[in-house]
């Protein structure tokens, strides 16, 4: 082996271990926000209700569809249309519920990240105040 080579082996080396070690050893200090069960379950349950309600909406068009085409009655169709656009109805308040509480829970993040960028610039902020000291 020649000496560039080992050079240049020792320099990769070298890169790889400060790049895999640098989030272990420069560590910020951070405040990590714990999702609560509760706000999982909010997410969770919009999930399901959005699911429920485009399952519903399908079902009133296949309604639709079949009655168009003569497969229901008169009497079968208003029943069972009035029946699944109660049901649609119904699982929209309570999608639009549990998705008042996400966007609760997306401005606290807002809020959080705001203020991590405030203390942020100040940091940087004092940083160069105390550079410009030393400079002079």
């Amino acid at each position: 082996m020649t000496a560039g080579a080992i050079v240049f082996g020792i320099f990769a080396l070298g890169l790889i271990a400060f790049f895999v070690l640098r989030p272990i050893v420069l560590t910020e200090k951070t405040t990590k926000r714990v999702v609560t069960a509760t706000e999982l379950n909010a997410e969770e349950s919009a999930v399901q209700l959005r699911t429920r309600l485009e399952g519903l909406l399908i079902s009133i068009r296949d309604l639709d569809f079949d009655y168009d085409t003569g497969k229901v009655s008169n009497l079968v169709y208003a029943e069972q249309r009035k029946l699944l656009i109660g049901r649609a109805i119904s699982t929209l308040i309570q999608l639009d519920q549990a998705e008042a509480h996400l966007v609760e829970v997306d401005d606290e993040i807002e809020k959080a990240v705001t203020q991590y960028r405030t203390v942020g610039s100040e940091k940087v902020g004092s940083e160069q105040k105390q550079a410009k000291r030393v400079s002079v």
